[in-house]
């Protein structure tokens, strides 16, 4: 049941991603897959599908300016004006 799942994520993320482009209705369904079927990140990236995913969702973050800090430490020296992300 499981593979069937993870086959079903990457059909659906392939099926979104065909225009090069992930909107919010589409990245909506995938997070709503994720929480339904409890499937961890790493069984659903079967051949990269949840990387391709997490880079197209910020994309499209960054390009609508909607930019998440990073709260973790960075391996570079920033200013105190600037923030990570």
């Amino acid at each position: 049941m499981k593979n069937a799942l993870v086959t079903a994520w990457k059909k659906m993320v392939d099926h979104f991603l065909d225009d090069g482009n992930l909107d919010e209705s589409e990245e909506k369904i995938l997070v709503r897959f994720i929480k339904e079927t409890g499937l961890s990140e790493k069984k659903l990236n079967r051949k990269g599908a949840y990387e391709k995913f997490k880079k197209r969702r910020l994309l499209r973050k960054v390009v609508h300016g909607e930019i998440e800090q990073f709260e973790k430490p960075v391996p570079i020296t920033i200013e105190k004006s600037e923030v990570s992300v």
